[in-house]
């Protein structure tokens, strides 16, 4: 195999294509353009789109360390229904973003890049919508994997079968008042189970009396929970009987019998300090398409720069802090930061911009001295006198 030779002029080509593209990062499309452009590919299969958040591109979809109990696969937001009113809410309009702050999860803090997904159009994702029915049909093939499995007879028998055996607290249900959970002593035989050598016809000799407002369960199942939740909690039931761990062998199952992702629009049964998520089983298989949008992208030099004069005091603040600071790693975005003042500069607004910094970036904020004097490296001999002519004026006052 022969090696490739590249020349010192090859290599400064190079070079200056990889500059290229990465001041063209900043001053490219924003994070609204480049969402409605993918968006808009795939008019009328909204409901097959997804939407996560990564620290960086190099990350897997998959994070096989999952420490919240939920199975292993790809956690996302569905478009349509969630993240479609968070883009008109907070993103559409040329409005600054800021994605930390665009859902609950607390992963999402140090997230710097945007995935959007479009999945196959055939494949299965069960949700809110999805009714008993369909899910019997999807639960019988789990018969020949798990034969004479009693929480699979009691769901296929019915629904409320199956809600009246199962006493996994997931579902729900709150112990019995009339019970409280314990069993009842059979009246008729003492609990022994036979009256005078004969099995006990009330209890059929097991000793035990149903209870009437329980049906047994020990917890009070009046409440109607929503068919996926139910069917959820019983593939959790039928996993958890045969040990290993019950997150990957939810995932395996559901692999086995064809399902490839849940969606949660607001019952919080994949997880309930989030009710409103997704996650694909399946991983990169049923990805048909997806683009990353960095977070950055947002605040784009041209679009930044006719905006940020008009800001109020916490709005610019939060700017700088999360958009010219990266609190996590404790470095600043410099090349951004570089083509911003650039731009500013060819705008005329470096001055009113500096103005604005001296007088609503308070000397005491953490970040203070850190985005100061990485601006000052910027700046031109006039530009620096300048800003240290505000800075003496701003002490005294």
């Amino acid at each position: 195999m022969k090696r490739l030779l590249i020349t010192e002029e090859d290599r400064r080509h190079i070079m200056s294509l990889y500059h290229l593209v990465e001041e063209r990062r900043y001053i490219g499309e924003d994070i609204e353009t480049q969402i409605s452009k993918f968006i808009g590919k795939y008019k009328g299969k909204e409901d097959k789109i997804f939407v996560s958040f990564r620290s960086s591109i190099y990350v897997t979809m998959i994070n096989r360390n999952n420490t919240f109990g939920t199975p292993t696969g790809i956690y996302t937001y569905p478009w349509k229904g969630y993240f479609d009113k968070l883009y008109e809410q907070k993103i559409k309009g040329g409005k600054i973003v800021n994605i930390i702050s665009l859902v609950p999860f607390e992963g999402s803090q140090e997230s710097k890049f945007i995935y959007i997904y479009k999945i196959k159009d055939n494949a299965t994702i069960l949700s809110n919508d999805t009714k008993y029915e369909e899910l019997r049909k999807i639960a019988e093939r789990i018969e020949p994997l798990y034969p004479n499995n009693i929480f699979l007879s009691k769901y296929l028998k019915s629904e409320d079968d199956y809600l009246k055996y199962s006493k996994n607290p997931f579902l729900g249900g709150h112990v019995c008042e009339t019970c409280h959970g314990e069993k009842i002593e059979c009246y008729d035989c003492g609990g022994d189970g036979y009256v005078d050598g004969e099995e006990c016809e009330t209890c059929y000799g097991s000793g035990i009396e149903e209870c009437e407002d329980c049906f047994g369960s020990g917890y009070d199942t009046i409440i109607k929970q929503i068919p996926v939740r139910v069917f959820w909690v019983l593939l959790y039931d039928i996993v958890g009987t045969t040990g290993g761990n019950p997150q990957l062998k939810f995932t395996n199952l559901c692999n086995k019998i064809g399902i490839d992702g849940f969606v949660d629009y607001g019952d919080g049964y994949i997880h309930p300090n989030e009710r409103t998520q997704a996650v694909l089983l399946k991983g990169r298989s049923i990805i048909e398409d997806y683009t990353i949008i960095s977070s950055d992208s947002g605040m784009d030099v041209i679009s930044l720069s006719t905006k940020i004069l008009d800001m109020d005091k916490n709005e610019f603040v939060n700017l700088l802090r999360f958009k010219f600071h990266d609190r996590f790693k404790g470095t600043l975005k410099t090349e951004f930061l570089g083509n911003f003042i650039k731009h500013l500069r060819k705008e005329k607004k470096i001055e009113q911009f500096l103005t604005k910094l001296i007088k609503e970036f308070e000397i005491h904020n953490t970040y203070y001295s850190t985005i100061i004097d990485s601006i000052k490296y910027f700046l031109t001999e006039t530009e620096l006198k300048f800003l240290q002519e505000l800075q003496s004026q701003n002490i005294i006052e």
